[in-house]
């Protein structure tokens, strides 16, 4: 189940973890960690994988903090759906490029969108194809503002006005300003 924390909250669930795990890590490491991993499940994974490394005391080697920091997260069309409609443009940047990197296409992202807009309108017709509801409330005129940006963009992509590799990042500003209103 998705699970984000909201502001500070998030960060201090993430050190909670970290002492739970029995890791000791050094000050900004617990952050740096977190903005990779920013849901409880995943970060808890993640403080698993150092535990792992740990000595008994519970400090992680530098060597395992490489090896974590050159870890890629891989790219992942819900996620950046969810970051879309959560409003955070730094998040949605990240999958964005994260997106690009592995030569996902933006009409994959147009079609996360329009999932997520439909399952909010037609729940019983759409999350039978996702595993998870998603992490982000969308009330039906806001389900219904973001529908018209993905028809608005699919539109300029088959008239050839804007490519398929322009499509994500688009839709991370205009999904936005639709959703604010």
């Amino acid at each position: 189940m998705p699970c984000r924390a909201r502001g500070g909250e998030g960060l201090e669930w993430a050190e909670v973890i970290a002492r739970e795990e029995g890791v000791k890590l050094p000050g900004a490491t617990v952050e740096a960690v977190y903005r990779s991993a920013p849901d409880p499940l995943s970060f808890r994974q993640e403080m698993r994988s150092l535990a792992a490394h740990a000595d008994e005391e519970g400090r992680v080697p530098a060597r395992a903090l490489d090896v974590l920091r050159e870890a890629t997260i891989g790219a992942s069309v819900e996620r950046w759906a969810q970051a879309v409609l959560a409003g955070s443009t730094a998040e949605a940047r990240a999958e964005t490029g994260a997106l690009e990197r592995e030569g996902i296409g933006g009409t994959n992202a147009l079609w996360a969108l329009a999932e997520c807009a439909l399952a909010a309108l037609e729940p019983q017709s759409f999350y039978y194809r996702r595993a998870a509801r998603p992490a982000v409330p969308l009330p039906a005129a806001k389900a219904r503002a973001v529908l018209d940006q993905v028809y608005q963009a699919d539109r300029a992509l088959k008239r050839g006005e804007i490519r398929d590799t322009e499509l994500a990042s688009t839709l991370v500003q205009t999904v936005r300003r639709a959703i604010r209103g």
